[in-house]
């Protein structure tokens, strides 16, 4: 997109411009009206410029926020698929002790030392 108004949008700027001057103040002259939207080309030319600008600063900006994101859902992804691959063997483990547990190995000689470690 070019920062630049293309001569054809600026004649169709232009024209409302004049269009504009000549229905709101009643001017007769064509070519005074005309010449009128001339003398404003410049400051439209700058208004339309600056508002451009931001418009693009808030695109290039909310575009950061989307590649941070992106950045912090891939970190989170990681991080639970690490804790998803841990929690199957902690199952089988939680498993297997209440099997040891249901089948008395509280009662086991030894069971106290190794627990208190």
């Amino acid at each position: 997109m070019s920062d630049r108004l293309t001569s054809q949008r600026a004649a169709e700027i232009r024209e409302k411009i004049a269009s504009a001057i000549y229905l709101t103040y009643g001017q007769e002259d064509r070519n005074r009206s005309l010449a009128i939207a001339d003398l404003v080309m410049p400051a439209v030319r700058k208004v339309v410029a600056a508002e451009l600008a931001a418009v693009r600063a808030e695109r290039d900006e909310a575009r950061a926020g989307s590649v941070r994101l992106a950045g912090i859902l891939g970190e989170r992804d990681a991080e639970l698929a690490a804790l998803r691959e841990e929690v199957g063997p902690l199952r089988m483990d939680a498993a297997k002790l209440r099997a040891l547990h249901a089948a008395g190995v509280d009662n086991w000689e030894g069971y106290d030392e190794a627990v208190a470690r």
